[in-house]
């Protein structure tokens, strides 16, 4: 695909959306129209349409169910020449010379595979610069000290991710029976595990009204179970074994936990996701163990560099406690 000018693009920017209303259009118009950018859009469906749809320059891929999102993403890639891929929720708004500050740590970072720009949320506040691992197999969001520079975290948040099309298309993308959530993270993981590197660039920003789309689209206790599920299914894809070992009775500890703690809050609908997202894997080990043969074929680095000090925060680090908080609050809220 080119640019409206003919030329190759340097950047393609996908954008999956569903039931896309004037939060779509302000989107594209963060983006604005700059040299060397082509912008797909792949609509999932739904309703209803913003008034001015389809956006001048703008290629719609226009699918008759709704694919989810890792599909979505897959798709619009696919459609990609350019180095460069960026996607973008339909509910962020790129802020002035975030796009540049991206390319310009890509072409400053050629180990570098995966970015994230600083996310903010419409207040203002931080809503991510990143995550950290734990040997408890939650991930805790990295910190945000003043005045940051680039620099490695273990994953990032989907947001508004740019990745090196060539990574993405070795790592076969991200994995589509994912549906939603939790696949920017197994991503940035396979591809740590293949020897890439994961950065937060604090000098570019995005600003995002979080949860707009899921909302729309599933119940709390359907998140809560494609959350847990998915994380569980990275887990045991991407993990060495031995890591295994340390990382599963942590991570079933913490969804009991988890899982307790709202049924105590009555619940119990999101409970019982908990539930199942743990036994899912025990009915679907084939797919699992498809999972794991690709990610560990593709290994070029062990975990001791994988999960390393630095890419990790404690356990029982007010982190994680601080992510489980978050997510007992949102779930009460919701």
């Amino acid at each position: 695909m080119r640019t409206s000018e003919g030329e190759t693009p340097t950047l393609t920017v996908v954008i999956p959306t569903y039931a896309g209303d004037d939060r779509l259009l302000a989107c594209l118009a963060s983006i604005g129209r700059p040299p060397g950018v082509e912008i797909v859009v792949v609509d999932n469906g739904g309703s209803p349409r913003p008034s001015g749809w389809p956006a001048p320059g703008v290629r719609v891929i226009q699918n008759e169910t709704n694919a989810g999102y890792a599909a979505a993403c897959n798709q619009g890639a696919a459609l990609a020449v350019s180095p460069l891929l960026l996607f973008l929720n339909d509910d962020a708004l790129l802020a002035p010379r975030a796009l540049d500050a991206l390319l310009s740590e890509a072409d400053r970072q050629p180990a570098g595979a995966v970015w994230q720009p600083l996310c903010r949320r419409p207040d203002g506040s931080v809503e991510s610069v990143g995550e950290l691992f734990t040997w408890a197999g939650f991930f805790a969001p990295a910190a945000h000290p003043p005045g940051a520079q680039t620099r490695e975290v273990f994953s990032t948040r989907g947001i508004a991710l740019l990745v090196r099309r060539t990574t993405f298309v070795s790592l076969n993308g991200f994995r589509s029976d994912y549906f939603a959530y939790f696949e920017e993270s197994d991503l940035c993981w396979r591809a740590r595990v293949a020897g890439h590197q994961v950065f937060v660039v604090p000098g570019a920003e995005v600003h995002h009204e979080g949860s707009y789309t899921s909302r729309r689209l599933f119940e709390p206790h359907q998140i809560r179970y494609l959350s847990f599920r998915n994380r569980i299914w990275s887990i045991l894809a991407n993990a060495g074994a031995w890591s295994l070992v340390r990382i599963v009775p942590l991570h079933l500890l913490g969804c009991l936990g988890v899982g307790l703690a709202l049924l105590l809050r009555g619940q119990w609908m999101s409970a019982l996701s908990v539930v199942r997202a743990l036994a899912w894997p025990l009915a679907n080990s084939d797919q699992v163990l498809a999972h794991r043969r690709s990610a560990q074929r593709g290994r070029k680095e062990p975990d001791r560099s994988v999960l390393r000090r630095g890419l990790r925060a404690g356990v029982t680090g007010g982190g994680v406690r601080g992510r489980l908080k978050d997510h007992l609050a949102y779930w009460a809220r919701s």
